[in-house]
């Protein structure tokens, strides 16, 4: 596990990033993000990238997003192709995500009962869930926030197996598209 908690003398951190399995699980907290803090998650996501083969941004409130200078700059670094489920429950922040998208990024928002979800979209094993959902309560504590996540059953329900599917056919459909492969609408 690596992990960074960044914040002025005294203050609580505005973000913690750590990676468990694979996984990196970016916190932000209960403040907006300052340019030196900003800059130190990209290094530290930089450093751990070669490791990562997805990400789970956890976001506690709408701090006003990300600008669009952050995004550019996570796109250079190549950091935004890796899957990455973003959990918020602002639809504000979880449609700025489609300008990252459009960045070449492989990114899927969730509200914060979409635990279960996030997981399906990452490709998370049943069995690991229980050990994140656990880390990142802890995370969520590390920046000040004592409110629990929901609760999240680590069995697929049919809804979650059909969504499952869903994004499988809306995939493939896609890939066929780019490839310029033919394919037939009902």
């Amino acid at each position: 596990m690596q992990g960074i908690a960044v914040g002025p003398e005294g203050a609580r951190p505005a973000f913690v990033q750590k990676l468990f399995e694979g996984v990196r699980v970016l916190v932000y907290g209960l403040r907006p993000l300052t340019e030196p803090e900003f800059d130190a998650h990209l290094a530290e996501a930089a450093a751990m990238a070669p490791s990562v083969r997805a990400v789970m941004v956890v976001l506690v409130d709408d701090l006003g997003g990300l600008r669009p200078s952050w995004r550019a700059k996570l796109a250079r670094k190549g950091l935004l192709q890796v899957p990455t489920a973003v959990i918020s429950d602002s639809i504000r922040v979880r449609g700025m995500l489609t300008p990252i998208n459009w960045l070449g990024g492989n990114v899927r928002p969730f509200a914060t009962h979409e635990f279960a979800q996030a997981f399906d979209f990452l490709d998370m094993p049943d069995a690991s869930r229980p050990f994140l959902v656990e880390q990142i309560t802890g995370m969520l504590a590390e920046v000040g926030v004592s409110r629990p996540l929901h609760k999240v059953d680590s069995n697929r329900t049919i809804g979650a197996t059909l969504q499952a599917i869903k994004r499988a056919v809306i995939h493939r459909v896609t890939t066929m598209r780019k490839k310029g492969r033919p394919h037939h609408s009902p």
